[in-house]
């Protein structure tokens, strides 16, 4: 005899970022292809997970072909939190020495270029201090020189011909340009595609000192992270200067900065100044690179930051589309890559999914190892 229990599918990786709840028949009464789900340990991509319960194969082809065969009886969705991207780049003078502007622009380029199509980031920009720079590199800032958009087509060619188009110049203020835009990131409203209750992520970039009177807006800048912190809105702090050369360029600034975001990782060291490693900011050191390697450089400290604020949690719908209600102590969560990788993820708080209420729940979270292969 053939029984009917929910099954949570997580039917997109990435990009799209959302998953898909689904009532499926499972086997007999005794044993349903999608168990609880609560004692599966098997690998994210399938294999060799008994997640799933029943055949213990861990693959998703098993739950489409539940679905193919018409045993889901309603489907509901589950949408990734979003997360709203506001860049604020240097474009001071110095930034036209070793290379950093010339790597800077084509890895952001790049960036751009590849959120392409996923609708739960909303990217936006401001440079100061370059040439299109209206105040001359004094401030303040208070408008966003891209507003922040789903990196559609369109807004993609906006971020680009903001950087393509312009060189560095002048002075590097530093507060200034924080305190002009974290308002705007603090009151910004997202359209549609954009979801609300996103999260708010400031990336700031920079070669130099402040400048002018760093004693003065170096205490003021990390007093001002802090205080926006508290407000929920982070913080990604990118150093790009060489080490050897502390006169121009001060890690340990970079460093405080990240703290007082909120992105600092467990155990990095503000003070150190050799070993990149524990740095508590993205460090990119010139020195003698070509531009292709520092562009690299580049890429990776974005990706990096892309990783750390996409989110693991999702926002269920409980209502299926056939009018019924997700039963949450009988869902499993299958993951799909989009090419080719699929598999049962266990119900786990270490390196599986939970719910973050198990007795109402209104999200699912992934964890640990399954979160880092998501992202």
């Amino acid at each position: 005899m053939k029984r009917c229990s929910s099954s949570l599918l997580f039917v997109s990786g990435f990009v799209a970022g959302s998953l898909a709840l689904a009532y499926g028949c499972g086997g007999t009464e005794d044993d349903s292809t999608f168990g609880n789900g609560k004692n599966g340990n098997g690998d994210l991509f399938g294999g060799n997970g008994d997640g799933g319960g029943g055949n213990n194969t861990g693959e998703f082809q098993d739950a489409a072909g539940l679905l193919e065969a018409g045993c889901a009886q309603a489907t509901a969705r589950a949408a990734r939190q979003p997360v709203y991207m506001l860049i604020v780049l240097d474009g001071s003078g110095s930034m036209d020495k070793q290379h950093k502007w010339e790597a800077a622009v084509p890895a952001l380029d790049a960036f751009f270029d590849g959120l392409k199509g996923d609708t739960t980031i909303g990217v936006g920009l401001t440079v100061f201090s370059d040439q299109e720079d209206k105040t001359g590199g004094k401030g303040p800032y208070p408008n966003v020189d891209v507003p922040i958009k789903v990196v559609d087509a369109t807004q993609a060619t906006a971020l680009r011909d903001r950087i393509d188009n312009t060189s560095p110049q002048g002075t590097t203020p530093t507060f200034p340009a924080l305190e002009g835009q974290y308002p705007q990131l603090e009151a910004f409203t997202p359209a549609d595609p954009l979801a609300a209750g996103g999260k708010r992520v400031l990336v700031f970039m920079t070669d130099g000192v402040p400048n002018p009177n760093p004693d003065v807006q170096q205490p003021q800048s990390i007093a001002l992270a802090k205080a926006e912190t508290a407000k929920g809105i982070l913080l990604f702090s990118v150093g790009i200067g060489d080490l050897n050369s502390l006169k121009d360029y001060d890690p340990r600034f970079m460093g405080d900065l990240a703290v007082a975001g909120g992105t600092a990782p467990t155990g990095c060291d503000t003070n150190e100044l050799q070993d990149e490693t524990k740095m508590c900011h993205f460090q990119i050191t010139p020195g003698n690179k070509s531009a292709q390697q520092l562009e690299q450089e580049f890429r990776t400290a974005i990706d990096k930051i892309r990783g750390a604020v996409a989110s693991c949690e999702f926002t269920l719908d409980k209502t299926g589309s056939g009018g019924q209600n997700v039963d949450p102590s009988k869902v499993n969560v299958v993951y799909d890559d989009g090419v080719g990788g699929s598999g049962v993820i266990p119900q786990d708080d270490a390196n599986g999914w939970t719910y973050d209420n198990p007795t109402d729940p209104g999200k699912v979270i992934l964890h640990g190892s399954s979160c880092d292969q998501l992202k």
